[in-house]
């Protein structure tokens, strides 16, 4: 995992950030602090009608795009440090194919 500043641009699976740099990616972890708010998120499809991001335990229907740490994203620990593990151990078992 690789931790960049603000990313600034996306085409296809090639990201761009503030700082100048770039690079491929497969798939993204958005960390968006402790205020809950969508209104910035410019990918097309990930929102609702509402400008709330879709997601369904952590995977939008945007592919590459998934989520952690969202109120009740899976059950009331989710946004909670003591128990978002739970959340997270389930999209690493999707991303390798095993079991959580």
């Amino acid at each position: 995992m690789t931790f960049r500043r603000r990313t600034s641009g996306a085409e296809a699976n090639r990201l761009t950030f503030d700082d100048g740099g770039n690079c491929t990616i497969e798939a993204v972890v958005w960390a968006t602090g402790y205020r809950h708010d969508d209104t910035w998120i410019g990918v097309p499809g990930a929102l609702d009608d509402d400008g709330v991001l879709l997601n369904d335990n952590g995977v939008t229907p945007v592919r590459g795009l998934f989520t952690l740490g969202r109120p009740w994203q899976r059950d009331r620990g989710s946004a909670l440090l003591g128990y978002v593990h739970r959340d997270a151990e389930g999209l690493a078992a999707r991303f390798t194919g095993s079991t959580a």
